[in-house]
């Protein structure tokens, strides 16, 4: 697709009097047939008037949108480094569990050998 504009209609001098008192009338020069009745013919600059801020808030919404999903991403990142970091502390609780058992059946194995003696 050209980024030309496609030109549809084109200002003529109906009557071919000088430029300064023509009369002017506008003339279809590309096929308007399939265009509704009512369609809205515009100046370019007013076009780009109307389009620039269009854009503008399209690609706003795009940089916004990418800057949701990297504080998507961050947060999931942050959520994986707390279930790790949950996961690492559960091993040192259970860790932590089996060395207070461990000394809990020594400190009963030194009481039964103090009764003895």
């Amino acid at each position: 697709m050209s980024d030309k504009p496609e030109v549809v209609a084109k200002i003529t001098n109906k009557y071919g009097d000088p430029e300064g008192f023509a009369e002017r009338e506008l003339k279809a020069v590309a096929d308007i047939q399939n265009e509704r009745i009512g369609t809205e013919l515009i100046r370019l600059s007013d076009h780009e008037a109307v389009v620039a801020p269009l854009l503008k808030r399209a690609r706003t919404a795009e940089r916004e949108s990418m800057s949701h999903m990297k504080t998507l991403r961050g947060l999931e990142r942050v959520s994986m480094a707390v279930a790790d970091h949950s996961d690492e502390v559960n091993v040192e609780n259970n860790l932590l569990r089996q060395e207070r058992a461990s000394d809990k059946a020594r400190i009963e194995d030194l009481e039964n050998l103090l009764k003895v003696h």
